[in-house]
């Protein structure tokens, strides 16, 4: 049965590790800027709980948002996870809906021993996906249409490890409770953006429509690091403090494009003249530092509340030379836990985790001279998978984006986070079986 289980799980892992980059993970125009949408990869009881990971240190989650936690680690476990939202889009004028579904994480934390553990996986990072058209009139009154189209992401493959360098001191040493942990991520993927002018009713034969394409090819290493630190602060309550910080990196890519005028003819498009072409040029993408702070109060593994803040500023970002109209990014969180009785060796009720938690943005979105905020209420629990180690996490998102002043478009969006973490006693040589 074990070797069974091991199989499938293989199996699983290359089924979603050759779907993963093909994934359409946004829709939305707000994803033209930057890198396109930071993907929010939080596992289901990290999102349930607000958002929550700086200090979230748990012997069976994988928290690879803080790499400090994986030290806490005492069985193998395998985790994944699945998101499909759906988004309600509006401005002044129109209203629509669009719906995705992703996975959001394919992780393996293993425990090397006691208080030193791995964790390595695939995550998506990044999303581009819009298409977009507006008419204008030129200058002599012909009517033009615009149309600009995006798709391509980023994902990311990281090995991590964590060691709680202080762990064989005697339990009196403040310093016992610190962990300290890195990961390390290779950065993948292209992104790849369309702009065309086309002279709706022209009036004559002398106008051609234009043609922009550009194409980023990034890929690259990068480091990430945490610390997180346990004390009691009394017989049942518990204190963990964590922090992250990811230093600015020059991401290394290619860069192609192409401008080219071109004309319409029974529903075919012909090349007239090339006006701009240019093949893998090599350059850099500049990642801005991203840093997070955090707190989580424990009482009788019964009760945990937390909050979080994290921050990155986008304005030092730049794509191949040129900047964009990107700003600070903050976050604040807000989340709880309760689980009726923890210590209880039996009872599917009494294991039960429900989870709760809210979430404030302040996106790295300036358009019209109006930055975008995010805001979410989240719901979730955590069921136990009978006769076994193992979970199955749920959470559920309400949240906005953006507003419908100013010539805005605002975002409602509804999200179901389902995730599985599996928890077994694997590479351990048993006496009996």
């Amino acid at each position: 049965m074990r070797k069974i289980k091991v199989l499938l799980l293989g199996f699983l892992n290359l089924l979603i590790c050759s779907y993963l980059p093909a994934q359409t993970i946004t829709r939305s125009p707000y994803s033209r800027y930057g890198i396109g949408d930071i993907i929010d990869n939080s596992i289901a009881q990290s999102q349930a709980m607000g958002g929550l990971d700086q200090a979230m240190r748990y012997s069976t989650w994988i928290n690879y948002n803080n790499p400090a936690s994986y030290s806490a680690f005492e069985l193998t476990t395998f985790q994944s996870g699945v998101k499909i939202d759906s988004i309600e889009q509006s401005t002044s004028q129109i209203k629509q809906k669009v719906r995705t579904g992703y996975m959001t994480s394919l992780a393996f934390g293993i425990p090397l021993k006691r208080n030193w553990a791995i964790s390595f996986g695939l995550l998506p990072y990044s999303s581009v996906g819009y298409n977009l058209s507006n008419e204008s009139t030129s200058p002599i009154g012909e009517q033009l249409t615009y149309i600009y189209k995006g798709n391509g992401g980023l994902n990311r493959v990281y090995l991590g490890t964590a060691i709680n360098p202080f762990s064989s001191l005697s339990d009196s040493s403040w310093l016992k409770g610190f962990s300290i942990g890195t990961n390390l991520s290779y950065l993948f993927g292209n992104l790849n953006y369309e702009r065309r002018v086309i002279f709706t009713n022209a009036s004559t034969n002398y106008y051609y429509n234009t043609l922009d394409v550009k194409v980023y090819d990034l890929n690259d290493y990068y480091l990430d690091y945490g610390l997180q630190y346990k004390t009691k602060l009394s017989k049942k309550w518990l204190m963990i403090v964590g922090a992250t910080f990811t230093p600015q990196k020059n991401i290394k890519g290619n860069y192609s494009g192409l401008t080219q005028n071109f004309y319409s003819s029974n529903d075919f498009d012909y090349g007239r003249d090339t006006v701009n072409l240019f093949d893998n040029v090599s350059g850099k993408t500049v990642l801005p530092a991203r840093m997070g702070a955090g707190l989580m109060l424990s009482y009788s593994d019964k009760l945990a509340l937390g909050f979080d803040y994290k921050t990155q500023d986008w304005s030092k970002y730049e794509a191949f030379g040129v900047k964009d109209s990107l700003k600070r990014s903050n976050s604040f969180s807000l989340g709880a836990q309760y689980i009726p009785n923890p210590a209880s060796g039996r009872g599917f009720w009494q294991h039960m985790q429900y989870r709760a938690g809210i979430n404030f943005v302040q996106t790295n979105l300036e358009i019209r001279g109006t930055q975008l905020s995010q805001q979410s209420v989240n719901l979730g629990a955590g069921i136990p998978i009978i006769k076994s180690l193992s979970t199955l996490n749920i959470s559920l998102q309400y949240g906005t984006r953006g507003k419908v002043e100013n010539n805005l478009m605002k975002e409602k969006f509804y999200l179901i986070n389902v995730g599985l973490s599996f928890n077994d006693k694997w590479f351990i040589k048993r006496k009996f079986d």
